[in-house]
Formats: structure tokens, C-alpha cells, sequence
């Protein structure tokens, strides 16, 4: 059989539920050693997700929880236990990757976390699908004075912001949406939400995702004339509907092909939307004087 890519290759996974166990599948069955580790106080919410082998429900019978793990070894620990840190730390120490996609700070009270790891594996590959690490290797990199045309971070929000302060400068990412970006419908309308609930897009980037979801329901309802599943399933298909980032249009198999996310800047300290033009409330800065 002939050896596969990642053959040799050790992974700490600390992911769990869909994605970022799917994630670390894929690198297992590429031929990685991949050590899930789980806990039985607390157990990953997709063992207990259907469909069950024999229609039988229990912790070990959820085929969709298999589906996102095989190929991969399993271990429990439970982290809370006084001697969990330092079992964590001797299987990182020995591993090549450690992974998860727990919200920023778990891994931090796990003494897991990025600049933790690296003092134990200096060259240690540190995964997460949170926004957090970006925080330590943006630090380093203006440390070591590295020059960028531009620096791109997927979800530019404000936990970001806060982690690396004056650092974000020069950053560019994406938001679905930002108040002050016209073009759109039900533009004062979101923005009157977000004056009275006090919340900053910045620092809630899937608020937009949230909003434009009731906008579309109330629009489809409308359309379908009546509360009544169906009709309303019948209204969304191929549907096009009215929100603040623009008309959102839906394709033969219910996805969302037609406006998405506007890039943005951070130019003094300021959020600044630099795409589309005529949308946009500042121009792009390139390459970015805070990179150079």
C-alpha cells in the first residue's frame, strides 16, 4: 500500500462537533495520526445526533459522529481533573499539530493556549477556527518588523481588536454588513436596532446574518400570503429579497448566490469599507503604510 501524504504526521485534536472535526478527518485520512481528544462529563453534542446505527440512540452509535471522525484515535480527558494539564501537554509536546474550535479563552484556561503550546513545541502548527490566534502571529509579526503589502484576516471583528490593540492597524477583512454602508433596504431600520440594543457590529459580525434572516422570513411570509410552511418554502425558492447589503437571491437549491460580505480596512484606528465603490465609505490603502 503505497504511504500516504501525511503519513508520520501527529495531530492534538481538541475540535469538536461538525466542522472542525471534518476539519481534522480530512488530515486523518491523508494518513495523520489524529488523537481526538473528548471528555465524559462533557460530551461532543454529535454523538448524540441522529441517524443511529439500528435506529438505536447512544453515545456510540450516531453515524453522523462517525462521519466526522474516522480514521482518527480517541482518548478522554477530562480537563478539569488536576493532573489534566500536564496529560495534555506531554501528547502535545509529542505532537506536530494541535487543534480545536472552542471560543477564545478555553484553551487558554486548559493552559493551552497558543504561546503555552510553543513554549512547550516551539515549532508546533497551532490550529483554530476562532479569530483569536491571529492575535499571536500578527503580535510577532510586527515584533520581528516583517514587511506586507497587506495583512487579511477572514473575519475582521472587534475580539480582535481588543487582543492586539493599536496592531490591527492596516488589517483588512470582511463584514457582512456595516452601519454607514447605504445602497440597501431596511438600512435605518437596522440601524435603529443596533442604536437601541446597544450592540456594535464590530464587535457582533453574525448580528447582520441574524437580521437579514427575520427580514427575509417577514418578506417570504408576505409574499406567500400566510404563516403556512409550504407556501413559504415556495416563496424562498429562487426567491429574491430585500436587505441592507443589497437584493439577496436564492438559486434552485436554497443558497444565497448574490451579495455576501464588504471588505474593510482599519485605517486609524476606523473601520473603513473599501469594496464596492459605491458602497464603500473610505478607499483602500495599498500596500498598507502600517505593513511597511
Amino acid at each position: 500500500m503505497a504511504r500516504l501524504p501525511l503519513a508520520g504526521v501527529r495531530i492534538t485534536d481538541f475540535t469538536w462537533i461538525g466542522a472542525g472535526s471534518y476539519a481534522t478527518k480530512i488530515l486523518a485520512d491523508f494518513g495523520a495520526e489524529v488523537i481526538k481528544v473528548e471528555s465524559s462529563r462533557r460530551i461532543d453534542s454529535l454523538r448524540m445526533a441522529a441517524p443511529y446505527k439500528d435506529r438505536i440512540k447512544g453515545v456510540n452509535r450516531s453515524g453522523y459522529f462517525a462521519d466526522r471522525n474516522t480514521s482518527k484515535r480517541s482518548i478522554a480527558i477530562d480537563m478539569k481533573h488536576p493532573k489534566a494539564p500536564d496529560l495534555a501537554t506531554r501528547l502535545v509536546a509529542q505532537s506536530d499539530i494541535v487543534a480545536n474550535n472552542f471560543t477564545p479563552g478555553v484553551m487558554e484556561r486548559f493552559g493551552l493556549g497558543y504561546d503555552a503550546v510553543r513554549r512547550v513545541k516551539p515549532d508546533i502548527i497551532y490550529l483554530s477556527s476562532f479569530d483569536s490566534p491571529a492575535g499571536p502571529i500578527l503580535q510577532q509579526m510586527r515584533q520581528l518588523k516583517v514587511k506586507a503589502m497587506d495583512v487579511h484576516v477572514s473575519i475582521l471583528s472587534g475580539t480582535l481588536r481588543r487582543q492586539i490593540g493599536k496592531d490591527i492597524e492596516g488589517v483588512s477583512g470582511v463584514l457582512p454588513w456595516y452601519p454607514g454602508i447605504k445602497g440597501g433596504d431596511y438600512v435605518e431600520f437596522s440601524e435603529r436596532v443596533l442604536n437601541r440594543s446597544k450592540i456594535d457590529m464590530f464587535d457582533y459580525p453574525y448580528t447582520m446574518g441574524r437580521i437579514g434572516a427575520y427580514l427575509i422570513m417577514w418578506q417570504a411570509i408576505e409574499k406567500a400570503g400566510a404563516v403556512d410552511r409550504e407556501k413559504v418554502r415556495e416563496a424562498l425558492f429562487k426567491g429574491s429579497f430585500k436587505s441592507p447589503i443589497g437584493d439577496i437571491v436564492y438559486d434552485e437549491g436554497g443558497y444565497a448566490y448574490k451579495n455576501g460580505a464588504f471588505p474593510l480596512q482599519m485605517q486609524d484606528g476606523k473601520v473603513v469599507i473599501v469594496w464596492p465603490p459605491e458602497q464603500a465609505t473610505g478607499k483602500l490603502i495599498w500596500p498598507s503604510p502600517a505593513w511597511q
